[in-house]
């Protein structure tokens, strides 16, 4: 008895393998039940709703709607609903951004043909803190990570021709620098990374260290790059690989060594490689990319993406979601959820692989 009693605990215990074994080989992809989250919509209509600008918290982001003639901008809490109006104006809006650490927010904005402004709000209470005049010409902000009262300002005239600026708005500093290319972003306090096209017949530039202190301090880190993003020190850049149908994702340390790097396949058409979206708001334990199914030239329509989820510090990635357009993606502070969609009207959770909706908006009647 004592045999036949062992004889079938060893079945059980066989069988509970099996399932486990075949638990853990169901597609990662499937949305787990672990913590649902549940989002309370933003409900709003077609004609008042501009963008979602990005997260303020892990729990709230900056709303930008337009209502009676006002641009309002107000923080919004994606669980519960409630909303805090931040600044209003009457004036055209150009840019709206968010500083590195959360704790700022710009508006670049025209009041007339020939007058506009960058203002500088505090997300929690909406105080302005600083205000810088300018010609309303085509500019892009850059964040300091370090020192986040620091910005650089690249503004370009009517033929295209820039000049670069650093701002640091609570003291007032206010200098003009030159750089080599306008495609810039801080490493450090003072250190930020430039990438420089030499030759105007290959779609490849190389990458350069500058220090806003010096101007004849340059020193080429990378060369033959595509695309780079940097993070908290963290750098990635984008290459081409021997094979021509792939596309590199290099993961580099402060020291710009090689951490981890990522091979998906790529697209390209007449112009060179095509690059798809990926999360700028990553670390080292979380970068999201959009990766197409195989190589191939881009057609006229729209082909489908799988958001990867690559974790480079521990060398390892995995897929999030199946079968998705290629948007922009934003990841929140502790990286659980990410803002997708041309106007972040959708949220991504990163851990339960759901897509779920952030702004309510009304479907068009045919």
């Amino acid at each position: 008895m004592k045999k036949a009693h062992l004889l079938v605990l060893t079945a059980v215990m066989m069988g509970l393998v099996g399932m486990l074994a075949s638990c853990t080989d169901e597609d990662q992809t499937k949305p787990t039940k672990s913590k649902q989250v549940t989002i309370t919509p933003f409900q709003t209509t077609n004609e008042a709703f501009n963008r979602v600008v990005g997260w303020l918290t892990d729990s709230s982001v900056l709303l930008q709607v337009k209502r009676d003639g006002q641009t309002e901008f107000f923080s919004y809490d994606i669980y519960s609903g409630k909303q805090k109006l931040l600044y209003q104006t009457s004036d055209m809006i150009s840019d709206v951004s968010i500083s590195a650490d959360y704790a700022y927010f710009l508006v670049y904005a025209a009041s007339s043909k020939d007058d506009a402004s960058i203002k500088i709000f505090k997300t929690a209470t909406g105080e302005k803190i600083a205000e810088r005049q300018t010609p309303p010409v085509t500019m892009n902000f850059y964040w300091n990570q370090d020192t986040p009262e620091k910005l650089m300002l690249v503004a370009y005239d009517q033929d295209w021709q820039y000049r670069t600026y650093v701002w640091n708005f609570l003291t007032g500093q206010d200098e003009e620098i030159q750089t080599l290319s306008p495609f810039v972003a801080w490493y450090s306090d003072n250190l930020y990374l430039m990438r420089f096209h030499s030759n105007e017949k290959s779609e490849l530039s190389d990458l350069y260290l500058e220090d806003i202190r010096d101007a004849q301090n340059q020193s080429l880190v990378i060369a033959n790059i595509l695309q780079f993003g940097v993070n908290d020190n963290l750098l990635v850049t984008l290459e081409k690989s021997e094979d021509e149908k792939e596309l590199v994702y290099d993961f580099r340390t402060v020291g710009f060594q090689t951490m981890f790097k990522y091979t998906q396949p790529r697209e390209y058409d007449d112009m060179g490689t095509f690059i798809p979206y990926f999360d700028t708001n990553f670390d080292q334990d979380h970068f999201l990319v959009f990766e197409p199914y195989e190589s191939q030239k881009l057609g006229e329509t729209p082909g489908q993406y799988r958001l990867v989820e690559v974790d480079p510090k521990a060398g390892t990635s995995q897929t999030i979601m199946e079968l998705m357009e290629n948007q922009p993606l934003e990841s929140s502070p502790n990286g659980k959820l990410a803002l997708y969609g041309y106007q972040f009207d959708k949220v991504i959770d990163t851990k339960t692989k759901q897509l779920i909706t952030l702004v309510d908006l009304p479907k068009s009647a045919y």
